[in-house]
């Protein structure tokens, strides 16, 4: 990446705009939106093809499409221009939805994180039924809502940082990437002692009353998404992209189950059993009252379930959307499209 020109790139932002209405782009597009003459397009096309930072074919026509390295190109190379990021350094973690990397950046080139959301892969196909990542009215890919869960991760750390929630403080996002503070503390699930698991535990708790009272509910608060500093004790939460408000018609189930899940691990791993709960009297009651309190995270961040009407229209329908977005995806596939 680092030896990508700037035509390079170019070309790489043509293909990019393209894919908004074709599943591969026509060389022509990529020459009309890069202002290139074809015999340019040709010598920079067989640069980035061969840097695996596009997928050709040639089957109906000449077309390319952006593959995730090529996304990964332009967002790194934004957030580089824009001083938040100056270098990548070991993987961290590789899960089902996003890769996390060590860097160096921010107004202090300290050690930060970078996490690139990497949505679609086939062992996260349930991502369209449990994620409230699109609710609009046309069919998209998995890489464009890939840069909606970066956008809504980093919109709801923004908010929880300045509310003084135990989350890292967000730096930057680009595309399908987000460059955030990074914590050195461990993973709860790589912690094999505890010098006070009750005291943990109600911290937990305690994490997600607040939460409620501020109207959201995290939805998958487990070993996975805790950092622990195992000398304080000090909690840090991660991993944001998929909360809901709080007045959600299935927040108090999605509450237990995080419980549920946080408390089967103390059982299995500190060999202890709690049987401390979430204080339910916080989720919300008054509709009205709720719909217009601009101070409430799940109002401000128009989460699924903060009105009656639109916005719970649109979670039920976003399930519709993506499954139609991957059918065409894969028709056009079929087709050589």
């Amino acid at each position: 990446m680092r030896d990508l020109g700037r035509d390079a790139r170019s070309v790489l932002a043509a293909i990019e705009r393209g894919m908004k209405n074709h599943y591969l782009v026509p060389t022509a597009l990529i020459a009309k939106f890069a202002r290139m003459n074809l015999q340019n397009l040709k010598y920079h096309m067989s640069e980035i093809h061969r840097k695996k930072l596009v997928y050709h074919e040639n089957k109906a026509y000449d077309g390319y499409r952006l593959t995730y390295r090529g996304l990964d190109a332009l967002a790194i190379n934004c957030l580089v221009e824009r001083g938040s990021l100056a270098s990548f350094g070991m993987i961290i973690g590789k899960g089902k939805e996003s890769d996390v990397y060590l860097g160096t950046g921010g107004p202090k080139s300290s050690t930060v994180v970078v996490k690139i959301h990497r949505l679609g892969r086939v062992s996260f196909t349930k991502a369209r039924e449990k994620r409230d990542y699109y609710s609009g009215d046309r069919p998209s890919s998995w890489m464009f809502i890939s840069k909606l869960a970066a956008q809504k991760e980093y919109n709801h750390l923004r908010a929880l940082h300045g509310r003084d929630f135990p989350v890292p403080q967000p730096i930057d996002s680009n595309r399908h990437i987000v460059v955030m503070e990074y914590k050195p503390y461990s993973l709860l699930n790589h912690v094999q002692t505890l010098n006070k698991p009750k005291r943990t535990f109600v911290e937990i708790v305690n994490l997600v009353n607040r939460f409620l009272a501020n109207g959201i509910v995290h939805c998958d608060l487990n070993e996975f998404n805790l950092l622990i500093n195992v000398d304080t004790g000090e909690l840090t939460v991660i991993d944001f992209p998929q909360i809901i408000s709080a007045k959600h018609p299935d927040a108090r189930f999605m509450v237990e189950r995080d419980l549920e899940c946080v408390r089967r691990f103390f059982q299995k791993r500190f060999k202890k059993s709690y049987n401390v709960t979430a204080d339910f009297s916080l989720l919300p009651t008054n509709d009205d009252k709720i719909s217009n309190d601009e101070t409430n995270l799940g109002v401000l961040l128009k989460l699924s379930g903060y009105s009656n009407q639109k916005r719970d229209d649109e979670y039920r329908r976003y399930r519709e959307d993506i499954l139609r977005a991957e059918s065409q995806w894969q028709d056009a596939i079929d087709k050589g499209l």
